[in-house]
């Protein structure tokens, strides 16, 4: 049986000039109410007015709340800052867990990354909770990335694995920081539901920095074991490899090396079927752009090009892509072609796919969108 779209819709569509900018969603299903947090700002590169936006619906995406902003500015460590992102997990006992990404507001004119020295404004993450289906939200609480102590995006909201809170991040340079870039994908690790982070786990790092593995996108399997993905960058070479995968063991401490899926593109979040399968969402930015779905029959090991299907296919002419000749420009051939992309799906109570992206005109003019499929 080959997948079927059987639904699709807007989740918000920017109507003020200050939020026209609407990206980086993520989504969460808590019983029949569909979560999605996103972004939103004036432009799509500018830090000034951005806001973490937060929706729902509870009639299966006919309609969405009026999005509401319930993380405020906050000041750490003397220096105000901003929400930039979010991720929300439904815990085991109806709560949701919103991992938050704070980001340095000390000077709003500065962009997130420094092209000079490939450093990252001060960055951090953060965890709140909600009792009440996402009505309201507790303060949130800052969590430690010790011994990560530079700039430290999110890269996911939190995964539960057994008894374990996974959140996962990345570790930068700071922004003025001199020097070679030696990236990490990390999770800290939390045995008691987000009270204490008293551990971690790294989950993709090159010693010599030359392979970057980026956006790490995980998900728990029925086995207990997180499966993850990762956005591939060669430097000096200046190539983007396919995506690479790996899995966890002996209770998240120990990480298999890294496979090549055979799939090209930036990887959203996977998700384990009830069929044991593990569906693949990605952005293929190539000549057949678009966003699509693939399937693995072999616990991730090979995602086959037969089991492609085409979620969102946006209108991108190939002078949109450049010639690379550093990260500068890798990073500005995406700013570029960048109309659409960060897929994130979950599974419903019926076994279907639900999916939101972003999409629009220009990078600048984008809106947040809804897909459900059946696998």
């Amino acid at each position: 049986m080959k997948p079927k779209l059987t639904g699709n819709g807007l989740v918000y569509g920017g109507r003020l000039p200050d939020r026209k900018s609407c990206c980086l969603p993520r989504l969460c299903v808590s019983g029949s109410r569909w979560l999605c947090v996103f972004r939103s700002a004036f432009s799509k590169e500018q830090s000034r007015g951005q806001e973490t936006l937060l929706t729902w619906s509870d009639n299966e995406g006919m309609s969405w709340t009026e999005p509401e902003a319930p993380f405020k500015p906050l000041v750490s460590d003397g220096k105000p800052g901003v929400f930039r992102e979010a991720g929300i997990t439904a815990g085991k006992t109806g709560e949701l867990i919103a991992a938050l990404w704070w980001v340095d507001y000390s000077d709003p004119c500065l962009p997130l990354f420094n092209w000079k020295t490939e450093g990252m404004l001060e960055s951090k993450l953060f965890i709140s909770k909600s009792y009440d289906s996402g009505e309201t939200w507790a303060t949130p609480q800052h969590v430690s990335t010790s011994p990560f102590m530079k700039s430290t995006p999110l890269a996911g909201h939190v995964i539960i694995s057994g008894n374990k809170l996974a959140y996962p991040f990345e570790q930068y340079k700071t922004y003025d920081e001199e020097g070679d870039w030696l990236h990490y994908s990390a999770m800290m690790l939390s045995n008691d539901m987000g009270i204490t982070w008293d551990s971690h786990c790294i989950t993709a790092h090159d010693p010599e920095g030359r392979m970057f593995y980026w956006d790490q996108r995980p998900c728990s399997l029925a086995s207990g074991e997180i499966f993850v993905v990762f956005d591939t960058f060669e430097k000096g070479a200046n190539t983007r490899p396919n995506i690479h995968a790996g899995i966890s063991s002996n209770k998240l401490q120990d990480w298999s090396g890294l496979w090549d899926t055979g799939v090209s593109g930036q990887p959203g979040y996977p998700l384990e079927l009830p069929d044991g399968r593990i569906s693949l969402i990605y952005n293929d930015r190539g000549q057949n752009s678009g966003i699509k779905l693939r399937f693995s029959c072999d616990g991730g090991k090979t995602f086959p090009e037969s089991t492609c299907f085409l979620v969102y296919s946006p209108q991108i002419t190939p002078n949109k892509f450049i010639q690379r000749v550093n990260l500068e420009d890798v990073m500005a051939e995406l700013n570029q072609t960048a109309v659409f992309g960060y897929p994130c799906q979950r599974l419903l109570p019926n076994g279907d796919i639900l999916v939101t992206y972003y999409a629009g005109d220009t990078a600048d003019t984008t809106k947040i969108w809804w897909a459900r499929i059946s696998p």
